[in-house]
């Protein structure tokens, strides 16, 4: 057994026996508690700081190992085929044996939360490093229909596996064989969700640009639409980040002026 970090010192008849404490096995905060005559106000603002201090510790930690961890990510096949779609996709499953061992050695886990917002599902892929801190990524979705020959649990299934994959990808950065970093070559036919299109249009607000100037560079990428509704449901997330390297960029340049 652990040894204790006090001791019972004994008292005078008639008193409660005082605990003797070994400080310096005490973090700062709970040193500073263990002080009688400290401020209340000011003891919640020390636990506060040291709650910051880990918290900054371990986002720094999941950074680092993340950054170690990315060159040595496979860029996994597209194994598996979608027969309607006539297309090939990488599997769940071939995903996770690829990236398995890797997340084992850096001290990264990974889990799945799905929930149905207004008829979507929205699926969330939550990565978390053993030092505490977490970052996900969520991919809204519209119930896959137009899946031939399956019945309403099978779409939703379909639904969350496809969530899955992305999902995945994106929070850990993998490529998927036969794809550049840009270009998406697996596209489901559906469009932007009604909450995606909200998305962008405040990005756009934000970054104080037009909407034209945002689809002739989709356009660039291959995804050709005459408004943002009418974009490739898979070319949100890209849209996204593009979005908002440059919001970065302008605070950025706004900070420098």
């Amino acid at each position: 057994m652990a040894d204790t970090q006090y001791d019972i010192v004994e008292q005078e008849e008639g008193k409660a026996p005082a605990v003797q404490y070994d400080m310096e096995g005490l973090t700062f905060a709970q040193r500073v508690a263990l002080d009688p005559t400290i401020d209340v106000n000011r003891l919640e603002k020390i636990i506060a700081m040291e709650r910051d201090s880990d918290r900054y510790k371990a986002e720094q930690d999941y950074s680092r190992a993340m950054a170690a961890m990315q060159p040595k990510l496979p860029a996994v096949e597209k194994t598996g085929q979608n027969l309607h779609l006539k297309s090939s996709y990488a599997k769940l499953e071939d995903i996770q044996a690829a990236v398995r061992p890797l997340l084992s050695e850096y001290g990264f886990s990974v889990r799945w939360t799905t929930e149905t917002i207004d008829g979507n599902i929205h699926v969330t892929c939550i990565c978390t490093h053993r030092e505490g801190h977490s970052e996900r990524d969520t991919l809204p979705l519209p119930v896959m229909t137009d899946a031939r020959g399956t019945n309403i649990l099978q779409q939703h299934g379909v639904t969350v596996s496809y969530g899955k994959r992305y999902t995945l990808c994106n929070v850990l950065g993998i490529q998927l064989g036969g794809e550049d970093r840009d270009g998406i070559k697996e596209l489901s036919g559906s469009v932007l969700t009604e909450q995606q299109v909200t998305r962008i249009n405040s990005l756009l607000k934000e970054l104080g640009t037009e909407e034209s100037v945002l689809l002739a560079w989709a356009g660039k990428k291959g995804f050709q639409a005459t408004e943002l509704a009418s974009l490739p449901f898979e070319s949100f997330d890209l849209i996204e980040r593009q979005l908002a390297h440059w919001i970065k960029q302008k605070a950025e340049q706004s900070n420098a002026g």
